[in-house]
């Protein structure tokens, strides 16, 4: 059974635009991804500064000796 050159590039072509396609969705879920990441990391951030001013007031009143 022999497919011809038309048949080919038919298939090619498909499986060509089904794999841009793939790239594209994980292009999507990557910047999604990143998104979430950058969000989590500021929550962080701003966890670690409360944080900080916490221990730094409870030495304040605590006399430093801490």
């Amino acid at each position: 059974m022999s497919i011809s050159n038309n048949e080919v590039l038919k298939r090619f072509t498909n499986l060509e635009i089904k794999m841009e396609s793939q790239i594209n969705s994980l292009e999507t879920r990557i910047e999604k991804m990143q998104e979430r990441f950058n969000k989590d990391l500021e929550e962080i951030k701003k966890s670690q500064y409360i944080m900080k001013n916490a221990k730094n007031e409870i030495k304040k009143h605590s006399g430093g000796n801490k």
